[in-house]
C-alpha cells in the first residue's frame, strides 16, 4: 500500500487569491455570477462566492472539476476536447472533468456529490461509450493525467 500524497489543503493552495484578476489561472476569480466555469480562451476559472454552495465539499468538488478543465489547456496537457465545438467532445470533456474531480477528492478528502447538470450529459456519455468501447478508459486516463498535474502543483506549493 502506498502512502498518501502529502499536500496542502485545496483551500490554502489553490484558492489563495479569489479577487485578483491577474492571479494564476488555478487561483479562481470570484464574482457574483452564480455559475462556475473555466474560460479556455482567457485561461481562468470563475467561481461564485463560497456561500452560494450547499457545503464546502460542493465548493471544492466544483473547483476541482473546473481545475481539471484548466489542466487541459493547450499550454498544459493540451486536451483537444476542451476547445472543440463538437457537442460529443464537450460532453466527453465534462466526463473527464468529473472523473478528475473524483480522483482529486479521493486524495484531498472531499466528497463529489451528484449534480443537477449531470443528467444533461449522461445521454452524451452513454452515446460516446456505445460508439467507442475504449472511451471510458481514455476519459479515465485523461482525468488521471489532469489530477496528477494538479496534485503536483499543490504539492509544489506546499513545499
Amino acid at each position: 500500500m502506498t502512502s498518501p500524497v502529502k499536500c496542502r489543503p485545496l483551500k490554502s493552495s489553490i484558492t489563495t487569491d479569489l479577487t485578483n484578476p491577474r492571479a494564476q489561472p488555478w487561483q479562481p476569480h470570484q464574482s457574483l455570477q452564480q455559475s462556475p466555469y473555466y474560460d479556455p480562451r482567457a485561461d481562468f476559472i470563475q467561481m461564485p462566492p463560497f456561500e452560494v454552495f450547499h457545503s464546502a465539499d460542493d465548493y471544492y468538488a466544483t473547483l476541482a472539476h473546473e481545475a481539471v478543465h484548466l489542466a487541459g489547456h493547450e499550454s498544459r496537457l493540451n486536451r483537444k476536447t476542451l476547445i472543440s465545438t463538437n457537442r460529443a467532445d464537450y460532453a466527453r470533456d465534462e466526463l473527464v472533468a468529473e472523473l478528475g474531480a473524483c480522483f482529486i477528492g479521493a486524495i484531498i478528502g472531499f466528497k463529489v456529490e451528484d449534480r443537477e447538470d449531470h443528467a444533461a450529459y449522461i445521454e452524451h456519455w452513454l452515446t460516446a461509450l456505445r460508439n467507442d468501447k475504449r472511451a471510458i478508459f481514455e476519459a479515465a486516463r485523461e482525468a488521471q493525467n489532469a489530477a496528477d498535474y494538479l496534485l503536483a502543483i499543490m504539492t509544489d506549493q506546499g513545499s
